[in-house]
């Protein structure tokens, strides 16, 4: 789940501020640069004779590289291939961090992750398929070279490749259902534009209870900190089981228990301050 693109048609909630704008021929050159950056980690990993922990450093940072540099690329390829003209790239965390749960929201706010910022005029003049076509580019990209690159690190025994390659489809699967289900997610809108689904209206009178990473976030209400922790639970076991199955050997699974269980005690901290309060 990467960072979209910013487009002419409204959604729910006002998108972060950008990091970065580039010129498309800047963005697609460091793009180019980081998957291939990334691909020549992965194959260095897969053959040095060096020590596990080294091999798995080369493993985790290609990947992450492909990852990150994959989308926002796909969606200027096939949207100039139909006929849609872009602006520019941004550079900015994740388009919609209100549909993260604490840690990981703060986690995929923190990435450099690519938006490719359509031309307003040649979007109104796109037919709806090749809007739909340029909207679903993005995570079917990520989605199939995250995937492969996890399978390729696995097939060639690099350790903790197997583990990878597990989260990778667990992850790929979580986030297409999720851009299939927010108002900002890339099959949204891809759907919204055949006519699948209804247009996006302004919710201005629930942007005040918005969660935020900053001074002003809210805590929990209802059952958001129950189905958080039992949410993140049922994730962390199944890191954990899969980090047993493969041999039990360095415990990765701790860049994921760790900040979900920081991000999950901080937020029902702010819970309990906001009840005093009230």
């Amino acid at each position: 789940m990467t960072a979209t693109l910013t487009t002419s048609e409204t959604s729910t909630r006002p998108m972060p501020k950008l990091w970065a704008k580039l010129p498309i021929r800047t963005g697609n050159i460091i793009q180019l640069s980081g998957i291939a950056a990334g691909a020549a980690l992965l194959v260095a990993a897969a053959h040095l004779h060096t020590a596990g922990g080294v091999r798995v450093g080369l493993l985790a940072v290609g990947w992450l590289a492909i990852y990150l540099c994959s989308h926002a690329i796909a969606h200027v390829a096939v949207g100039r291939a139909v006929g849609i003209r872009f602006r520019a790239y941004g550079v900015r965390g994740t388009d919609h961090p209100e549909n993260y749960p604490p840690g990981v929201r703060q986690l995929m706010s923190a990435l450099p992750m690519w938006s490719a910022l359509t031309d307003k005029d040649s979007m109104r003049q796109a037919k709806p398929w090749a809007k739909a076509a340029m909207f679903s580019a993005g995570e079917t990209s990520t989605t199939i070279v995250s995937i492969a690159s996890a399978a390729y690190a696995a097939h060639a025994g690099i350790t903790g490749a197997h583990a990878l390659l597990t989260g990778s489809v667990l992850w790929a699967l979580a986030a297409t259902i999720t851009v299939a289900v927010v108002a900002k997610g890339d099959y949204t809108k891809a759907m919204r534009a055949l006519g699948w689904r209804k247009p996006a209206t302004p919710k201005t009178a629930k942007v005040s209870r918005e969660r935020t990473t900053g001074p002003n976030r809210r805590g929990p209400r209802g059952n958001e900190l129950r189905n958080a922790i039992t949410g993140w639970t049922v994730v962390n076991v199944a890191l954990v089981a899969v980090w047993a199955v493969n041999g039990a050997g360095f415990p990765w699974f701790a860049f994921v228990t760790v900040p979900s269980v920081v991000g999950v005690t901080s937020w029902a901290r702010q819970g309990r301050r906001e009840a005093a309060v009230r």
